[in-house]
């Protein structure tokens, strides 16, 4: 009778354990949504502004980048 009880009792607790492990990863997964979601609408956010630049704007942009890559270190 012992044995039996025992054997229900860590079937138990494993579930429990396994429960646990289950919310805390249904919890991480939501925290990564979120941040995709929020990393995803910054980028949305960049390229409206980017469209809506003027030509002229654009371009003097495209000329300051260039310039940038060429003066970082080790790039000779």
């Amino acid at each position: 009778m012992a044995r039996s009880q025992n054997s229900f009792i860590k079937k138990k607790k494993a579930d429990e354990k396994r429960k646990k492990k289950k919310e805390k990863m249904d919890k991480r997964l939501e925290r990564n949504k979120e941040k995709q979601l929020k990393s995803d609408s910054q980028t949305a956010d960049d390229s409206f502004e980017e469209m809506m630049m003027s030509e002229e704007e654009a371009n003097a942009l495209r000329k300051i980048v260039p310039k940038q890559r060429k003066s970082a270190p080790g790039a000779q």
